[in-house]
């Protein structure tokens, strides 16, 4: 099946550089194209269904029996590690700062996080500033208070995770106030990790935020226990394991599943709604148009589109994670879409 035409509308992989990690370690030419789906970061088990199943790719990569059990019964899979596996290596120098990743950025956030470090006694550290929202207002305020920031770029950034590999390289601890995915690959590489227990943060979030995130899952709730109780060692051999260390071969091993997978395919891309014909139309439809909506959206939807509508979160993460969930620890609220403003993962300027 010729699949460059569509690889356009193979967007998952190309995000954080994922597919270009795949295509170099199995010596794949820069052109191949890489026709699955890929949770933007860990998929920790925290939500419904598999983080990014549904996107248009016909394969879902799944690099742990977790995330293969929630997207098998949605569309194909396959079973290879992570790309953060692929590319950074355990074994290389470290340096001896501590890194404080980032909330959403915002004033009201690192307002926030700076007291719930001061109470928790950490004072030499440099900050990783994620790269959304109001990022230029997060650096100024933690420069404006004598810390050093990083960041590893937008998502689209196709060094993204390269970048990250480096920023890691100067650090020996890490300091989540969330779960954030970087929380698992830092110490998938050898990183101490730790987490402030007492922070909350307010972002915006999409309007299914409450039926979709259920912090539910085994894997978050033992990997926050063993940061919490200081177990470093528990902590790395879970995160490599949630990252698909199991899945780790050969390259030649694996470059034969991916051209086994991509013989395979029934269909260049997913579609989620209809029978064969309706399915057929959509994919043609969404080809000629440019339109991934097509995809999945009702003939209703385009006719009489409904107003965007987004969620307010306030969340302790941490805590959720370990107490479960209840009114101290998280608060949502419907509120009217505003581009730009209210964009899922922004936090509040």
């Amino acid at each position: 099946m010729n699949l460059a035409k569509y690889t356009r509308r193979y967007k998952s992989c190309f995000y954080m550089g994922a597919a270009k990690i795949l295509r170099e370690h199995l010596g794949l030419p820069p052109s191949t194209a890489i026709p699955f789906s890929l949770a933007h970061g860990v998929d920790m088990g925290h939500c419904d269904r598999a983080i990014d199943v549904e996107g248009p790719e016909p394969i879902h990569w799944a690099y742990n029996q977790d995330i293969l059990a929630r997207s098998s019964p949605i569309k194909p899979c396959i079973t290879l590690p992570h790309p953060w596996l692929l590319l950074a290596d355990p074994s290389e120098p470290r340096g001896k700062g501590t890194l404080v990743i980032g909330p959403p950025p915002g004033p009201v956030n690192d307002e926030r996080l700076a007291k719930s470090l001061e109470r928790a006694g950490v004072k030499d550290f440099d900050v990783l500033v994620k790269a959304r929202g109001d990022a230029v207002r997060s650096s100024a305020y933690w420069k404006s208070r004598g810390k050093n920031t990083v960041t590893a770029g937008v998502i689209e950034d196709q060094a993204f995770y390269e970048k990250l590999r480096r920023i890691f390289h100067r650090y020996e601890r890490v300091i989540g106030c969330t779960l954030s995915s970087a929380l698992f690959f830092a110490s998938a590489v050898g990183l101490r990790c730790d987490v402030v227990l007492d922070y909350s943060y307010f972002a915006y979030e999409t309007d299914d935020y409450r039926a979709r995130v259920q912090f539910k899952g085994a894997l978050g709730r033992d990997f926050v226990r063993h940061m919490v109780d200081g177990n470093v060692a528990e902590t790395r051999e879970l995160a490599r394991t949630t990252l698909g260390e199991g899945y780790l071969a050969p390259a030649v091993t694996l470059r034969a599943q991916v051209e086994e997978a991509v013989r395979t395919l029934r269909s260049p891309v997913y579609v989620p709604r209809g029978g064969p014909l309706e399915r057929r139309v959509r994919m043609v439809v969404a080809q000629r148009t440019g339109r991934a909506a097509a995809l999945d959206r009702s003939v209703r939807d385009f006719l009489r589109p409904r107003p965007r509508t987004a969620s307010l979160v306030e969340v302790n993460e941490i805590d959720i994670w370990r107490n479960g969930i209840d009114a101290t620890n998280l608060f949502c609220e419907p509120l009217r879409f505003r581009a730009g403003i209210t964009e899922p993962g922004f936090g509040v300027s």
